[in-house]
């Protein structure tokens, strides 16, 4: 969270980090249509027709969020650390906090859709090979945004990149992890409103024996 206002950059992983492992599936190298983002940003974006191979899906840095409003303990305890933070952000907010030119009407440059959950196979449908994820997985209500930048193909073998980004415009609220020890978690909120400005802030409502 601190390095998100200091640095003003998100750190993405690519999509073959996750940790299940047929999201590093490679099928046979078919072409689909996705949902984009164009250079002006709608309050709900419009679908456009645009084609990428399917080899270079499990290359595409990922940006995974969840469609929960409500705080959920095992999301807390699968993917935040005890210091960790839950921050929530809208559709149209994340994507206009991002700072990449989307001005290459050829290229769409922010891929984005709810996940399809069910039993998992690499899939020959359209909207499989991007959104589609194990049923194991379906309490998570996933969102995803995939980062399909032209200028990224040579960096393909790190394991995830830096997006520029507008901490104040993509931050609508920030939950302090139920890990956190009660008196830790005051002070934290406090130097967060102080020293980033940030008025909604607040400890879990979740309580956890300390």
């Amino acid at each position: 969270m601190i390095a998100l206002f200091e640095t003003k950059h998100l750190y993405v992983k690519r999509r073959r980090e996750n940790e299940d492992a047929k999201e590093s599936y490679k099928n046979i190298n078919l072409q689909f249509g996705f949902t984009a983002v164009g250079e002006n940003v709608p309050p709900q974006p419009k679908a456009q027709e645009r084609m990428v191979p399917y080899d270079s899906i499990v290359n595409l840095p990922t940006s995974c969020w969840t469609l929960d409003p409500r705080e959920n303990y095992l999301m807390w305890k699968g993917y935040a650390s005890k210091w960790g933070v839950r921050i929530k952000s809208s559709i149209h907010n994340f994507i206009s906090s991002v700072e990449i030119d989307t001005s290459e009407k050829d290229h769409d440059k922010i891929l984005c859709g709810s996940m399809i959950y069910e039993d998992f196979m690499p899939s020959t449908v359209e909207e499989k090979q991007l959104f589609g994820k194990d049923i194991a997985y379906a309490d998570e209500r996933e969102f995803r945004f995939y980062f399909n930048l032209p200028d990224d193909s040579c960096k393909k073998e790190t394991k995830a990149i830096f997006i520029p980004i507008l901490p104040d415009v993509l931050v609508d609220e920030v939950v302090v992890s139920p890990f956190v020890h009660p008196e830790a978690s005051k002070k934290i909120v406090s130097f967060l409103k102080c020293c980033y400005n940030l008025n909604n802030v607040s400890p879990s409502k979740i309580k956890i024996k300390q």
